[in-house]
């Protein structure tokens, strides 16, 4: 039976279950034949890697080696890991981990601007000359006294230095590699709207851009509004200035913004800024702010930082001066009408004087 760790922080971001669908990634984990497994889930799509891991934690006979699972989202970002079966996790004198320890592990882990980074087992075995044959009783190679100095209390295990050290770089050493393989294999070979879905930021972002290379716009824009708000927000600034002008996709953007959040909002300004927004997106904003009154500061920015206003938009603009309500909406708008007074088309013209506006 496996036994199974709070994880903390990935328990919450990854909610897809770990199954026995894998195949093997040729991606070596370290020099003791661990190899780094594709997982899949139910619906057999790639979710996530992991290795059955079997390691020695150092190079003397006073270490216990470690079996453990470890898994990785398909960007090579740690997941968590797992003890299988009956298998523990030792300290100095083979004093197992007590449940905190298993979790702090976790931490440490999931920590990956760690100290630890700057030092290998290896590393630290020569630096500090360890040898099995004179290590005192009170200086087990693990909680050798020598090493300890170089981390701060929290990095590691205390009685578990080099299992921690050991540990969180097989977490995080190759990150690079299984990020390439979602890359290059995995969007070569799967469906991209299978991996679209998947826990990858990048392989998701990866599928997003092979799917609209292969469909039209109309299909991208469909599937752009169904995207979660994180993907949306690195997928925006990818499109081109020409594929944002594109009718689909502006309505696509236009429905994003109105359901976003702030964030999403922000992010949506930017691009209509520097891309220009549709005329149609603008007339709509005149009616949806009577819905949604925060939208009103997007519709001024878009109104005061366009190029030049179509005869349709400055009547539009009348006629919001003349219909909305609030006081303080319409003299910010006013303000920036006044100010085109030498743009007026000949029909404006009139109809400000025949309406007195």
């Amino acid at each position: 039976m496996i036994k199974f760790f709070p994880l903390l922080f990935s328990f919450f971001l990854l909610a897809f279950e770990v199954n026995e669908l894998a195949s093997n990634t040729e991606i070596e984990l370290d020099k003791y034949g661990n190899v780094i497994q594709l997982g899949r889930n139910k619906e057999n799509i790639p979710s996530y890697y992991w290795a059955d891991v079997f390691t020695p934690v150092c190079n003397t006979s006073e270490c216990l080696p470690v079996k453990i699972h470890i898994y990785w989202d398909l960007d090579g970002n740690y997941w968590k890991y797992e003890m299988p079966g009956e298998e523990i996790l030792t300290k100095t004198e083979h004093e197992p981990f007590t449940k905190r320890e298993y979790v702090l592990l976790d931490l440490i882990m999931q920590d990956s601007f760690s100290v630890i980074k700057k030092y290998t087992v290896d590393y630290l075995e020569e630096m500090f000359h360890v040898d099995s044959t004179h290590v005192s009783e009170d200086e087990e190679v693990d909680g050798i006294t020598g090493p300890t100095t170089l981390m701060p209390e929290g990095s590691y295990i205390p009685g578990a230095l080099y299992t921690s050290v050991r540990l969180w770089h097989l977490a995080h050493d190759k990150k690079k590699m299984m990020a390439s393989h979602t890359k290059s294999v995995l969007l070569n070979s799967q469906n991209p709207d299978e991996l679209i879905s998947s826990n990858s930021e990048q392989g998701s972002l990866y599928a997003l851009m092979k799917y609209k290379k292969e469909t039209d716009l109309q299909m991208f824009a469909d599937k752009l509004i169904a995207l979660d708000n994180s993907l949306i927000m690195r997928t925006l600034p990818k499109l081109s200035a020409e594929e944002v002008l594109d009718t689909n996709i502006q309505k696509a953007i236009y429905t994003i913004f109105k359901q976003g959040d702030d964030d999403i909002r922000f992010e949506i300004n930017l691009i209509w800024q520097m891309n220009s927004c549709a005329e149609n997106t603008i007339m709509d904003m005149f009616s949806y702010v009577q819905e949604d009154p925060t939208s009103f500061q997007y519709l001024y920015d878009l109104l005061k930082n366009r190029e030049a206003w179509s005869e349709d938009l400055q009547h539009a603009v009348i006629d919001f001066l003349q219909t909305d309500r609030n006081l303080n909406r319409k003299q910010k708008i006013r303000g920036l009408f006044n100010a085109r007074e030498v743009e007026y088309y000949k029909s404006v013209k009139r109809r400000v004087k025949r309406e007195r506006i």
